[in-house]
């Protein structure tokens, strides 16, 4: 709240400054001011049209808005800046499942992951994209490679527990539970998983 106090008294004052409306659609976003977000954000495209980030966050307000269909155009316009982006591709991906479209995001998945077998988030990201649709031995793939690039990031030791219980690996499961909150000893899920 301090931030978007801040930031909103540097965009009255730096009314033509896109990165001041970046950062207070970042911080209206983070507080669950999704309306705020959206507009700031769109004033930062609008002041600079060159920016990708600003239309991959604008895409993550909109999905947090539940308006898929504009998310999606969002995250292309992004796309469209900058095609490469890691974190533009992953947007893609979910924006497209959440539209109900699995084949074309088991597509982007597929191709963002073929170039950049090491992107942690996309690996796990992938992993519980096919869990939700019920594709459990395929996810153990995509969430033991996401594990093995970051050992020691707790939500994907223990997405990979949840995938490994649920095909009847329970004791694999326990074990990235445990492992989880070795890394983490307040992590919420983690610690239901491993009572459970």
């Amino acid at each position: 709240k301090e931030a978007i106090r801040l930031f909103t008294l540097h965009t009255e004052s730096k009314p033509t400054d896109a990165h001041g409306f970046y950062m207070l659609g970042l911080s209206s976003w983070k507080a669950g001011d999704f309306d705020r977000a959206k507009e700031a954000l769109d004033k930062s495209i609008e002041l600079d049209s060159g920016f990708a980030k600003t239309y991959f966050n604008a895409g993550r307000v909109l999905l947090d808005m539940k308006r898929t269909p504009e998310a999606l155009e969002r995250i292309l316009q992004g796309l469209a800046v900058d095609s490469s982006s890691p974190d533009g591709l992953r947007l893609k991906a979910r924006a497209q499942s959440e539209n109900g479209d699995v084949y074309a995001a088991t597509q982007t998945y597929k191709a963002m992951l073929a170039n950049d077998d090491a992107d942690a988030w996309g690996l796990n990201n992938y992993g519980m994209f096919l869990m939700q649709h019920n594709c459990i031995q395929d996810a153990i793939g995509p969430l033991a490679r996401a594990v093995q690039v970051r050992p020691t990031a707790p939500l994907f030791l223990n997405n990979l527990g949840m995938v490994l219980e649920r095909s009847g690996y329970k004791l694999a499961g326990l074990r990235y539970y445990e492992e989880a909150l070795k890394q983490d000893s307040t992590f919420k899920k983690a610690i239901r998983n491993a009572e459970r």
